[in-house]
């Protein structure tokens, strides 16, 4: 009995220990790209590979690509080839810059180049109605189940349903973004967010657009601020309203009404 307290004892505290060593206090932010534009998207995507955004845009099915500054192209479109959507809902990108999107009709992840060529298409049909879609840094895919309130995570390399968690805890999924070992989710109608461990396992949950980053530095986003919680750090401030916010491979994303920002962190 006194050996399997101290087991115990010895996993609790390695468990402390390793979340210790997860965090770093972030500092600020250092602009890392931007973009002008004159609409509205429903997300944004970045990836540093040639400096390349995508913007989704639901009601038309489209996906905007920008690369070094400018515009590049336009791919999607409501259709039946493949390279069209019938309902386009979500996108993600992969560490190589490549595309994922999601099309809930078809219960599909359709995969592009970093420049928009389509390369491959993967079938969801076990998943009801899959309506946002994550991808950490080594691949593994997160999609959210609107019909079935659930999480499936997805294996890298075949794509097939290695778990699912968070039956009935969460309502919608307005904002799904992964940052470092956290899945957050942020519901407008509640305006709450949960947080969930890769693994599944639930983390926490706050009120507000609040949420983890990768290093564990507990974050909150408002209509024209961005800043630390608890210690009312800022991190980004603006005159104009803040419309999108998204996390991809530790870039932050930030879109306003005229301009979107990508920043990196700035940790001790």
């Amino acid at each position: 009995m006194v050996l399997k307290l101290v087991i115990l004892s010895l996993f609790l505290v390695s468990c402390t220990i390793n979340q210790l060593s997860d965090y770093r206090a972030i500092q600020g932010f250092i602009e890392q790209d931007k973009i002008t534009i004159d609409y509205n998207a429903d997300k944004i995507c970045y990836s540093p590979i040639d400096r390349t955004f995508f913007l989704l845009q639901r009601d038309d099915n489209t996906i905007r690509i920008y690369k070094n500054g400018s515009f590049f192209n336009v791919i999607g479109g409501s259709g039946f080839t493949s390279e069209n959507f019938r309902r386009l809902t979500d996108i993600c990108t992969g560490i190589d810059g490549s595309l994922y999107a999601l099309d809930s009709f078809d219960r599909s992840i359709k995969r592009f180049d970093k420049d928009g060529v389509f390369i491959n298409q993967v079938s969801l049909q076990n998943i009801s109605s899959p309506e946002r879609i994550a991808m950490t840094n080594f691949g593994s895919v997160f999609i959210y189940d609107s019909h079935g309130k659930e999480i499936y995570a997805l294996d890298a390399f075949d794509m097939s349903v290695k778990y699912t968690f968070g039956k009935f805890q969460i309502d919608n999924a307005d904002s799904f973004f992964i940052s470092g070992n956290f899945l957050n989710i942020y519901d407008n109608e509640s305006r709450e967010t949960g947080v969930f461990l890769l693994n599944g396992m639930f983390e926490n949950s706050f009120r507000g657009f609040t949420f983890y980053e990768a290093h564990r530095n507990l974050i909150s986003l408002s209509f024209q601020d961005i800043v630390v919680s608890r210690i009312d750090r800022t991190l980004f401030s603006t005159d104009n309203r803040i419309d999108l916010f998204n996390i991809e491979h530790g870039f932050f994303i930030i879109g306003l009404n005229d301009a979107i920002y990508v920043f990196r962190g700035n940790y001790l």
